[in-house]
């Protein structure tokens, strides 16, 4: 483990039961893998988590920990600005281990992403990026009822997120890359107030097929929120903060109207242990098998979903400047 906090396991403790949520508690309820090592700059942290989850040996240097523990698989879970200088170190060591899984965002700049894609190419160690709902069997099912042409097509959809448009954006985007074949265009982007830290939000327009979605950014200090209404043709999609996955399809009551009712098989719980599963697929690619690239979660995919952000990000950037031009030729 590197980096000691909250996905990490910080505030978590080891326990048989209940849901995953933390990469900590993923290894240690799998049968197949043990904490080894966990490293963190700061000896309160890192001294507090190694006795929470009983790991042996701790570090406050990766250098160190990379020269003398031969680890199957490091867990990256450190602050996003220290992503890319981590998984890079990692990368080019000597000692590097067989899977990094990295948490999502992955980097903040398009040549990070470069540099980090051409290592990744030219050594042996499997990438794997933390983009939650592609694990989760609930979220699966889904994608492949969406896609199946079941509701039709795409007629319009709203989503709402918090958090900043990498913290939280990219499971917005990630998540409609997952549950649609056709490409996503960024078609307008806009400040959207206070984000989390240096992470902004936006308001941005997609088009997705002939269809119109709104990603609208919600401010957490009220309270955070994340939900989507996505409207088919033949049904609709409601996905709520929790997890929790309703699909409604279209029948015709005695009146000859068209109308909603609940879809067989749903709703669905979904997000309760989708560490678990991405804990799976660890092994199952240690094992010599490869079912990354079908879930859509190595480096590869994880760089659409990045290059989709940059782009509504920097047309965010340019929008005042571009309203500010309006205005000034209005005023002549």
């Amino acid at each position: 483990m590197v980096g000691c906090g909250r996905i990490a396991g910080a505030r978590d403790h080891p326990r048989r039961e209940g849901p995953v949520t933390t990469h900590a508690q993923a290894y240690v309820r799998h049968p197949s893998f043990e904490l080894a090592a966990a490293m963190s700059p700061t000896p309160a942290h890192l001294h507090a988590f190694q006795e929470r989850w009983h790991i042996p040996r701790g570090y406050l240097t990766l250098e160190d920990m990379l020269r003398d523990d031969a680890l199957d698989v490091i867990s990256l879970c450190s602050p996003n600005e220290q992503h890319v200088a981590q998984a890079v170190e990692i990368l080019t060591s000597p000692h590097r281990p067989r899977v990094l899984f990295m948490e999502k965002p992955v980097c903040g700049q398009p040549h990070d992403l470069d540099r980090l894609v051409a290592l990744a190419r030219h050594t042996s160690v499997g990438v794997l990026v933390n983009h939650t709902r592609r694990f989760d069997p609930a979220y699966r099912r889904l994608a492949h009822l969406v896609r199946s042409g079941t509701l039709g097509a795409l007629v319009s959809g709203r989503c709402l997120y918090y958090g900043g448009w990498f913290n939280i954006g990219v499971h917005l985007l990630d998540t409609l890359r997952m549950l649609f074949s056709e490409d996503i265009e960024v078609v307008s982007a806009s400040p959207a107030g206070h984000g989390r830290g240096a992470d902004s939000n936006f308001h941005v327009g997609l088009r997705i097929g002939c269809a119109s979605v709104i990603a609208e950014a919600f401010d957490e200090s009220c309270y955070q929120l994340f939900e989507w209404d996505l409207r088919f043709a033949l049904g609709r999609v409601q996905l709520s903060m929790d997890g929790n996955i309703a699909v409604e399809r279209v029948e015709v009551n005695g009146l000859d109207e068209r109308v909603l009712a609940p879809a067989e098989g749903f709703p669905l719980q979904g997000l309760d242990s989708p560490l678990l599963h991405a804990v799976g697929a660890i092994e199952a690619y240690l094992r010599g098998q490869d079912p990354w690239g079908a879930l859509g979660v190595d480096l590869a995919s994880a760089s659409q979903t990045m290059k989709l952000l940059w782009e509504a990000q920097e047309m965010a950037r340019e929008e005042p400047a571009r309203h500010g031009a309006i205005s000034h030729a209005a005023a002549r």
